[in-house]
């Protein structure tokens, strides 16, 4: 109960602005009545208000313009105290409030506001969020703000807008963020001092509005490397191709003193076999000689043995 009656006066609130907005207006016990119009695109529009109720004397004076436009020149019937203006092809630039002037004795004594709606037509809107833009992925960012008709789309940082890239000579290039021929933010001269929020807003002709935030990321290799990376990949590929070279002068060189090596390693074998051959019979001829030195070295020996004992015994014998 206590929130029904917490809802319920601001509930019959609503409603009677609802109901007072569709009524005419009343003013001194005459009535300026206004309707609002909504037509297709391209086709002829028709606004008016009447002033209902008026039986003074005072000349009387009333007519439609816009809002937020110049002034425009609206048809006044002074027998039936009724005002028209015509749009012959409404176009979407002409959505938007009108405004009924009444003017009695060369006073206002009543404005009010008619609408005039062109079917099919949708405001700029943006997308819900933030979007992540890096410049590693991609150098151009294009805004998401759409409606009917398309919007005028504009880009801002901290701020401030960001225009056109303008080029005065080839040295004098502006860095920094740029909106191209075609209305997309290029990162391609961005600093990563240019990290941050931006904001894509789209305007159309009839006034409407609306934006998408991005946090973009600039993430730039350092400047010096950038200016010395080809010094270093022509380096790399004169020393790979350097190193190609000797590859093939070396097999070149094998192939072509392929029978030079061949002898050269035949001879050598050959050779190794000889004097192997050689070592092993003088070694052979060493060892025998010693052994017939030895041999004869114990012959004498014996036969100074066999002297010996001779001589011994015929000693013996003469005693």
């Amino acid at each position: 109960m206590n929130s029904f009656n917490q809802v319920s006066p601001l509930v019959v609130s609503t409603l009677g602005l609802l109901v007072l907005a569709t009524l005419p207006v009343t003013v001194w016990g005459q009535t300026v009545s206004v309707s609002n119009v909504s037509v297709a695109y391209q086709q002829q529009a028709v606004l008016g208000c009447s002033l209902i109720g008026y039986l003074g004397a005072g000349p009387v004076i009333i007519s439609i313009d816009k809002v937020s436009g110049p002034v425009s020149t609206s048809l006044f019937d002074q027998q039936n105290l009724t005002a028209s203006l015509t749009l012959v092809a409404a176009n979407y630039s002409d959505i938007g409030a009108y405004r009924c002037t009444a003017m009695i004795d060369g006073e206002s004594v009543s404005q009010t506001t008619l609408y005039l709606q062109i079917n099919g037509y949708q405001p700029p809107t943006g997308q819900f969020g933030f979007g992540l833009v890096k410049s590693s992925e991609t150098q151009l960012v294009e805004c998401p703000v759409e409606g009917v008709p398309g919007p005028s789309r504009f880009y801002w940082q901290r701020g401030q807008r960001i225009n056109a890239l303008r080029v005065t000579t080839q040295t004098d290039l502006l860095s920094g963020p740029f909106v191209d021929s075609v209305g997309r933010l290029d990162l391609s001269k961005a600093q990563n001092s240019d990290s941050g929020i931006y904001r894509c807003t789209g305007v159309d002709v009839a006034g409407g509005s609306g934006y998408q935030l991005f946090n973009i990321e600039i993430n730039n290799v350092d400047e010096f490397l950038l200016a010395t990376q080809w010094y270093f990949i022509l380096l790399y590929a004169l020393a790979g191709v350097a190193l190609v070279a000797m590859v093939i002068l070396l097999i070149w060189c094998c192939y072509s003193t392929r029978h030079y090596w061949f002898v050269k390693i035949k001879t050598t074998v050959v050779v190794r076999k000889r004097v192997k051959k050689k070592t092993y019979a003088e070694a052979r001829r060493k060892s025998q000689e010693t052994g017939q030195r030895k041999m004869a070295l114990a012959h004498e020996l014996q036969a100074k043995d066999d002297y010996n004992y001779d001589m011994f015994t015929s000693e013996q014998t003469t005693r």
